[in-house]
C-alpha cells in the first residue's frame, strides 16, 4: 500500500535491504526506542552500521511521502482514503 520497491539500494556501494525488512526495522526502532546496536542483535546483523543505513534511508523515503501529503493537501489524502479500511484490517490481524 505504501508503494515501496521490493528492494532498497541504500548506497552506491551495493548495500541493499528488502523494503519489508527496512519497514519492520524502522517501525521497531520508532516504537521501542532501541539503539542501533540492540536492533542489530535483534535482526541478526554483524554490526549497527547496517541498521543505521536502513533506518536513515527509510526515514528519508517516508519523509518524501509525507511531503507529498503536506504539499498536495486534501487531494493527496483523498487518493489514499479508500485504502484506510484495508490498512486498518491488516493492523488488527497483526
Amino acid at each position: 500500500m505504501l508503494e515501496f520497491p521490493v528492494v532498497f539500494a541504500l548506497t552506491d556501494r551495493g548495500h541493499k535491504a528488502s523494503s519489508k525488512e527496512a519497514f519492520i526495522l524502522t517501525i521497531t526502532k520508532i516504537a521501542t526506542g532501541h539503539s542501533n546496536v540492540a536492533l542489530a542483535d535483534l535482526f541478526g546483523f554483524s554490526g549497527d552500521g547496517m541498521v543505521s543505513l536502513i533506518y536513515q534511508y527509510l526515514i528519508g523515503v517516508l519523509d518524501n511521502k509525507a511531503r507529498g501529503l503536506l504539499q498536495d493537501g486534501v487531494s493527496c489524502l483523498q487518493r489514499w482514503a479508500p485504502l484506510f479500511p484495508d490498512f486498518a484490517e491488516i493492523l488488527k490481524k497483526n
